[in-house]
């Protein structure tokens, strides 16, 4: 519990928590105006079920109801917690709650999103990684203003981790000791156009920060993602909560990227996908879904390339960053691992689709085989 309290003490609270048990504390919370002691908010916390469909462990609850009070939702008087009701924002929450849906609704996700960006120790541990100059504390300038920002985990160094040498004697060699749980690596994070970074060297900046809020920002509200590129590692980007798939925005940035002159365009997908989905603000499953739509409208003018996944991870040097570049590539309908695809220049007169619509018009073609440039 010290390593905990002196994260806490640096403004490194943040955790790998469901929203969705968030909400179910906040409601509880708001039906007693009288405020709620910790055991009373942990009783609840203990009816919640995890993925796992367990009941969260006794750290998992303690969690839940710090980061209500770190975000600044709840606060403590004494040996109780109230709503913190004379907040604007936490009102809004309030008044957009639908704790009966199995996941948050698009309103619930917005003000969680606005609590967790204006968040002062959010914003100075992670957030401002992604602005250039003046903090970006509003939901909608983050997603058009921020930048893209990139982590990776250093290699490790010999004087980091000392190892003993093969040379070494058996007379010289220590006695046997307990195993010791290995050293976190330290994660290098940094902004792709000022360079600005923060290096990460305790495990407690990296479950505060990687597992807390990039976790809560990508997977829980969905207002940044991530992709993968050998050359930086994950690249982290703002994304819009919500658009239209398939997204005409797409269809139109391929269109004006195919070759002029030639019958057929080579995309690499990890390129493009770095190079669109940052540049168009949307998440890369939604670009996905709309080149899927495209392949099942049009399948004789998009031709997918497949690799296998030792090559697609041939970079990877452990299983953890195996899973992650595994994770940002394209998967088509069979399952296959897709690096690059080719592109018919007729692919042009695709009109792309107003509003919401959900798929093309086909182009009447059933082949999915096609003439191969050379």
């Amino acid at each position: 519990m010290n390593t905990t309290r002196g994260a806490q003490a640096r403004g490194l609270w943040m955790r790998a928590v469901p929203f969705t048990a968030l909400r179910a504390l906040l409601f509880f919370a708001a039906q007693h105006p009288e405020g709620l002691r910790a055991k009373d908010l942990d009783a609840i916390a203990g009816q919640l079920r995890t993925s796992a469909g367990k009941p969260p462990a006794r750290t998992t609850r303690y969690h839940y109801r710090n980061v209500l009070l770190g975000l600044k939702i709840l606060e403590r008087r004494g040996e109780r917690y109230f709503v913190r009701r004379n907040d604007p924002l936490v009102e809004d929450l309030l008044l957009a709650l639908r704790p009966e849906e199995s996941e948050l609704t698009p309103e619930e996700r917005r003000c969680f999103a606005e609590l967790v960006l204006r968040n002062p120790d959010c914003q100075e541990h992670f957030f401002s990684l992604f602005a250039d100059g003046e903090p970006l504390t509003d939901l909608e300038r983050f997603v058009a203003q921020g930048q893209p920002v990139a982590w990776r985990v250093l290699p490790k160094s010999s004087k980091a981790v000392p190892e003993s040498s093969p040379e070494t004697s058996q007379s010289q060699k220590r006695p046997r000791r307990k195993r010791r749980k290995p050293a976190w690596l330290p994660v290098r994070i940094w902004n792709l156009v000022s360079n600005r970074e923060r290096l990460l060297t305790t495990e407690g900046e990296r479950q505060a920060l990687l597992y807390g809020i990039r976790y809560w920002a990508r997977d829980e509200l969905g207002f940044i993602d991530e992709t993968f590129l050998e050359r930086y590692g994950n690249v982290m980007f703002p994304v819009e909560m919500e658009g239209p798939t398939p997204d005409p925005r797409v269809i139109r940035f391929l269109q004006e990227r195919l070759a002029p002159g030639q019958e057929w365009t080579t995309f690499s997908l990890r390129e493009l996908t770095a190079e669109l989905c940052p540049a168009l603000k949307i998440p890369v499953r939604r670009f996905f879904a709309t080149l899927r739509a495209l392949h099942r409208a049009h399948p004789s003018w998009i031709v997918w390339v497949p690799t296998s996944p030792f090559i697609a991870a041939f970079t990877a040097a452990s299983t953890f960053e195996e899973q992650l570049q595994l994770r940002s590539y394209f998967r088509d309908e069979r399952g296959r691992y897709i690096s690059h695809f080719w592109a018919h220049e007729r692919l042009r007169e695709v009109e792309p689709p107003r509003g919401r619509r959900r798929s093309f018009p086909s182009d009447g073609r059933g082949s999915r085989r096609v003439q191969r440039r050379s």
